[in-house]
């Protein structure tokens, strides 16, 4: 399972903690609300792409790679922040970007 968020929503963030000023020297996790394994997250991507195909995964984890990054927004939460962008609509965004951007370079 991995917590994603959208870059437009991390470079709010960054704007927010530079105007808020009050966290200084802290370590912070920032992550979406939207909590998935990924096989969801290239299967949607397969399907927004229109690539009928299966994706294949082969199951073994690699050594040192966490199984799960869940991050823990509280301490964002309590400062009244919340990410807007959730990851279907931050993917389909994406995918139209990169359609768009494909196409120029042909």
């Amino acid at each position: 399972m991995r917590s994603w968020i959208n870059i437009k929503d991390v470079n709010r963030l960054i704007h927010f903690l530079i105007k808020k000023r009050s966290i200084s020297n802290q370590t912070l996790d920032i992550s979406g609300n939207d909590v998935v394994k990924n096989k969801f997250l290239v299967k949607k991507l397969f399907k927004l792409l229109n690539i009928n195909k299966v994706p294949y995964f082969n199951k073994k984890n690699k050594k040192g790679d966490p199984i799960d990054q869940i991050f823990n927004n509280s301490i964002l939460k309590n400062l009244g922040w919340k990410p807007k962008i959730n990851l279907s609509n931050g993917l389909k965004e994406y995918v139209q970007w990169y359609k768009k951007n494909l196409k120029k370079q042909k």
